[in-house]
């Protein structure tokens, strides 16, 4: 009896002790993976939670504030002055007409003086009017002499093709502007129906938030 097991923990060499414990470490490692993966699993599964919360909630704050915009910052939050099409600036520094000097003045923010320089270009004969008044109406609306702008704007609104769709959408922030919402809605709406209208996403987006 003692003989046989002798010979047969003979038989269990060091080789057969080390697979043993190979397996079982590579068990135990494998079960610490797997609970890893799941750990990793429901932290990316919280993380994405909470992202779209996150997403959520600041869609609902912007759509809510936006609700509760006022006509003024609507104005605020859409003007911009045309840029400067008529004397670009790729004219010859040389040359300083009295077209190019009013221009100047209004690309530097120097609208005071652009005004001037307007009122002396309408003025004159073989002068582009349509083109001057819509910079001037600009020019006004940017010292918050909104009030005329309104006069010259809706004066010129049936202009040509090529300037009309820019003189409704500035007639309908000065509109916003002098507090006049309904006007400016009004406005817009025949925007939407120009052929030609440089501002056709500003245009449906305001006019959906005049609605609502």
């Amino acid at each position: 009896m003692s003989k046989n097991l002798e010979t047969k923990n003979k038989m269990i060499n060091d080789d057969d002790l080390k697979t043993v414990i190979a397996k079982e470490e590579y068990t135990k490692g494998k079960k610490q993976l797997q609970k890893l993966e799941t750990n990793r699993f429901s932290i990316q599964k919280k993380w994405l939670v909470a992202a779209s919360f996150i997403v959520f909630v600041s869609l609902l704050s912007f759509w809510l504030l936006q609700k509760d915009v006022t006509p003024k910052e609507l104005f605020a939050q859409n003007f911009e002055v045309y840029p400067n099409l008529i004397t670009p600036k790729t004219r010859s520094e040389n040359t300083n007409t009295l077209k190019e000097i009013a221009f100047n003045n209004y690309e530097i923010k120097n609208y005071k003086e652009a005004i001037n320089g307007f009122n002396t270009l309408l003025a004159l004969k073989n002068t582009d009017t349509t083109a001057v008044k819509l910079y001037k109406a600009i020019s006004l609306l940017s010292i918050d002499n909104t009030s005329e702008a309104i006069s010259i704007l809706a004066k010129n609104k049936e202009a040509n093709k090529k300037w009309k769709d820019k003189y409704l959408w500035y007639l309908s922030l000065a509109y916003l502007k002098n507090n006049q919402p309904e006007k400016a809605n009004k406005t817009l709406e025949n925007l939407s129906k120009e052929e030609y209208n440089f501002k056709k996403k500003a245009t449906l987006t305001l006019l959906k938030l005049l609605k609502e």
